[in-house]
């Protein structure tokens, strides 16, 4: 990810914590840091992946490149796990398009009603 997106060095502080992050931050992660970077990262975790999950990305995303996405998808999607993903394609990481917002509120709302013990499924409605 580090080549892809436009904020390198939050890899290196999510990994590794604000101070040493930003000190350690390169261009050119070291085996060293790939490896803490995996090992920080969802796809190292799907295996334990059991709940159903929802996707909402931005196909102009720069901050989490959308193939990324689509690889943890797929990874969880192959265990079997019940995956609702929605691509909006004028938006960028934020999401944050009025008619976005309202698309996501509505297919949150939509994947609770089908997902949440107690929660209301809908009758007759289309995936």
């Amino acid at each position: 990810m580090i080549g892809q997106t436009d904020i390198p060095d939050w890899c290196y502080i999510e990994t590794l914590g604000t101070e040493e992050g930003r000190r350690r931050y390169r261009p050119d992660p070291t085996p060293a840091d790939l490896e803490a970077f995996y090992n920080a990262s969802p796809v190292a975790h799907v295996d334990k992946v059991v709940a159903p999950l929802a996707f909402m990305l931005g196909a102009k995303d720069r901050r989490v490149p959308l193939d990324d996405a689509r690889r943890y998808i797929d990874a969880v999607r192959a265990r079997g796990v019940d995956t609702r993903v929605l691509v909006f394609p004028n938006d960028t990481h934020a999401l944050d398009k009025p008619n976005t917002e309202f698309e996501q509120w509505l297919n949150l709302a939509w994947w609770l009603g089908l997902h949440v013990p107690g929660g209301k499924r809908p009758e007759g409605g289309a995936e």
